[in-house]
């Protein structure tokens, strides 16, 4: 769940995903996967096309996989990759809030986000 959230807030803000799930009715949750799903892969497409060496626009797909691929390799090598890389987005979002790129009400909305999974 972790990776698909990553890749999905680059087209929905992470606690906008999370919000759409919390809401949705038991019959409805396939529906917003499905919405969230096809939004991420129509702004990946148009990224990839865009940036296909990552060298700018892309490197949004890689949030809270640096350092969770740390935190796997170093600490819990059985570790599922959304498991880590959720880990990752949490450690990011506080490295950033710490460094003053992300505001605090930011950060603590994605790890709020990310602790409801």
């Amino acid at each position: 769940m972790g990776e698909g959230v990553s890749g999905s807030s680059t087209h929905y803000h992470n606690c906008t995903v999370f919000l759409l799930l919390g809401r949705a009715q038991i019959g409805n949750v396939q529906n917003v996967f499905k919405d969230v799903i096809l939004g991420s892969v129509r702004v990946k497409a148009y990224v990839v096309s865009a940036d296909e060496r990552e060298g700018g626009l892309g490197n949004l797909f890689n949030f809270g996989h640096s350092i969770g691929h740390a935190i796997k390799a170093i600490l819990f090598p059985q570790m599922l990759h959304g498991e880590y890389v959720a880990i990752g987005m949490i450690k990011e979002a506080e490295l950033a809030r710490h460094l003053g790129v992300c505001k605090t009400w930011r950060c603590r909305e994605t790890i709020q986000g990310l602790d409801q999974l």
